[in-house]
Order: C-alpha cells, then sequence, then structure tokens
C-alpha cells in the first residue's frame, strides 16, 4: 500500500501502535486505547501534519475514532476499514460483546482474517496485543462528523456481525461514502490495488466521493 500511494506522489506515515511489531519491546498489560490514540495523535501534532487521510483497520476504528476527537481540524478524511466504530461510552469489548480479561491477548493466526496464500507471510509478523486496549471505553462527542469526508469500507468475505453493523450505520448516515470489497477482512494485504484505489477516491481534490 505504501509503496503504490508513494509511488504516485503521496506522502504516507504509517506507525507502529505502542507494543507491536518493531515496538514490541514497549508490550505492557499497561498499554491501553489511550496509548494508542496519543501514539498517532503525537505523529499529527510533532510531524505538523494537516489535510491528512486517516485510515484505521480493524482495532484502529476504535484509535481513529479518538484521534479525531482530538485533531479533527487537521484530518481532511477517515476512512473506517472494516473496522470498529464506537459510540460513545463504548469499549472494543462492548461493541463485540465478548468481555477480555486482563493481561496480553496473544495472537491469532492469519488466515482466519487473509487468504491462504498471504497467511504464512503475516503469521511471522503478528505480535500479541494488550487487552486494555479492548477494554477501555472511550469518549466520543462526534468529532469525526466534523471531519469533510468519511468512509466505511466493509469486506464482504466472513463478514463479522459488528462490522457488517457498522457499514449499514455508516449508510444510512448522511456525508457517509461506503464502499464494498470482495475481500476477506484484511483488505490492504489481499486487495491492495483496490484498498489504493479507496484511498484516492477519499483524498481531498477526489471527485469521487
Amino acid at each position: 500500500m505504501s509503496a503504490r500511494l508513494t509511488a504516485l506522489g503521496h506522502v504516507v506515515i504509517a506507525p507502529t501502535l505502542t507494543g507491536q511489531c518493531e515496538r514490541a519491546h514497549l508490550l505492557s498489560p499497561s498499554v491501553n486505547l489511550s496509548t494508542h490514540i496519543a501514539d498517532i495523535a503525537g505523529e499529527i501534532r510533532f510531524k505538523d501534519l494537516s489535510n491528512v487521510v486517516l485510515c484505521g483497520h480493524s482495532y484502529g476504528g476504535m484509535v481513529i475514532t479518538g484521534v479525531a476527537e482530538r485533531h479533527a481540524d487537521r484530518i481532511a478524511s477517515i476512512v473506517y476499514l472494516d473496522a470498529f466504530w464506537p459510540r460513545d461510552g463504548q469499549s472494543l469489548d462492548d461493541i463485540t460483546g465478548t468481555p477480555s480479561q486482563p493481561g496480553v491477548n496473544p495472537t491469532r493466526a492469519a488466515s482466519a482474517f487473509m487468504a491462504p496464500e498471504n497467511a504464512a507471510w503475516a503469521d511471522v509478523r503478528l505480535t500479541p496485543q494488550p487487552v486494555e486496549t479492548f477494554r477501555e471505553k472511550l469518549k466520543v462527542t462526534g468529532a469525526v462528523e466534523r471531519i469533510p469526508r468519511r468512509t466505511f469500507v466493509q469486506a464482504t468475505i466472513g463478514e463479522r456481525p459488528f462490522f457488517a453493523a457498522a457499514f449499514e450505520r455508516a449508510k444510512g448516515s448522511p456525508g457517509w461514502k461506503t464502499v464494498q470489497v470482495n475481500s476477506r477482512h484484511d483488505v490492504m494485504v489481499d486487495e491492495p490495488d483496490q484498498m489504493t484505489k479507496v484511498l484516492l477516491d477519499a483524498s481531498p481534490g477526489s471527485t469521487s466521493a
């Protein structure tokens, strides 16, 4: 995704959240949703970013919702990629209806989220998730609705009911663009060309939104 967008002249920033992947040495049960929101808000603030297209995938929907609460004025477009879209006072666990136990959530097989031919590549890169990111409730005032462009992307293969419900919510909300992609959950891995088009269409100046 990054290479495709960069080749088209876009600046791409893909931060890694605290405790994940190459920052796995910072993994701790104390890492929570607020930590991850601060990670991305810090990128925007300290790199003085504006006119941002902010995309969050899956759990990342919780993060970008929180980031919008802090920096809606710097975000030109927000994209929920088969993602959680919380209402005020909700945690991820509230949305799924499956309470998590305190600690660190183990990794899951990548084949649950993407095409089998990509799963082996992904499996060696997966790291555990701190559970407080699932348990922490988020204060939402509706800042997302102040962002000029708002897009929800639904992956239609093996769709989970809470993502389908979020898609229908966006579809019925004024000012939202909804897109369905024939893909498993990790659209950016399985269908990078289609996902590139979605982000280009969501960008400021595009006539497709």
